[in-house]
């Protein structure tokens, strides 16, 4: 069965136009306030240049490695912290829609947070899978092609409370196949929209920051619009794969 691109932007469209209130309310609060606390509070990264002798500067790959570490292990709590109102936002905005029980909002977030736990471990065997290929210029189709075929597990993980972390993974790949490839192009959309957009806005907060005589408002109000980008392409990337759990699932009989 052919997938209809254009019929999932619609329907992620049509839930943003009919429900936007309360998700804004659930995306400020859980996607848009843990990433302006980032932007605020984490340090940038720098890379780490080696410039030898009559050559041309190099990223000294060894120095690079341990600049990473030390920057994971000096901001791991409140990356943690980050990470899980994110991952905490993102299962609450899929149990709206696809919890069976018919919840309210307040029920939603009660039951999202007994289920955090495992939806966490469902987001970090998705990323490890997906982040080792995208890191090798060589693997970057293939690891493209997998975030395709791992599109729907978090959605079938909050949709089918019975099924784990590792069943959402294998049946994500079952209800996925013959449509690789498209989801493919879906993935890599929800996986490098929000940072492309927001990229010029952090370029231009990083360059003020950086100026003599910074203004500390101008660099608040861009650090918010950034973070704002990022919540928003958070969001339409989630409503997508709904639109898709739900069109994947109608032409497999769920």
């Amino acid at each position: 069965m052919t997938l209809d691109v254009r019929g999932v932007f619609r329907d992620a469209w049509a839930m943003w136009q009919r429900d936007r209130g309360v998700l804004i309310a659930i995306a400020g609060f859980f996607l848009f306030m843990p990433h302006l606390a980032g932007m605020l509070f984490v340090p940038a990264r720098t890379a780490t240049v080696t410039i030898g002798k009559g050559q041309p500067p190099q990223l000294d790959i060894n120095a690079q490695a341990e600049a990473m570490l030390r920057f994971f292990t000096e901001n791991a709590p409140l990356l943690l912290a980050i990470d899980i109102a994110t991952v905490f936002g993102a299962l609450s905005v899929l149990m709206l829609y696809l919890d069976r029980d018919k919840r309210d909002v307040g029920g939603i977030l009660l039951a999202g947070l007994r289920r955090l736990p495992a939806y966490f471990v469902l987001t970090l065997i998705v990323d490890t899978m997906v982040g080792l290929g995208l890191m090798t210029f060589f693997l970057l189709v293939p690891a493209l092609y997998l975030a395709g075929r791992l599109i729907l597990a978090g959605t079938i993980f909050a949709g089918e409370p019975g099924v784990g972390p590792f069943s959402a993974v294998a049946r994500s790949f079952r209800m996925t196949r013959g449509h690789g490839l498209v989801l493919a192009g879906f993935a890599t959309l929800i996986l490098f929209a929000g940072m492309l957009l927001a990229y010029p806005v952090v370029m231009l907060g990083d360059a003020l920051d950086r100026a003599p005589l910074a203004n500390p408002v101008s660099a608040l109000i861009l650090d918010a619009i950034a973070a704002a980008v990022v919540a928003a392409a958070m969001l339409g990337g989630i409503l997508v794969r709904i639109a898709l759990y739900r069109r994947i699932g109608a032409s497999n009989g769920i």
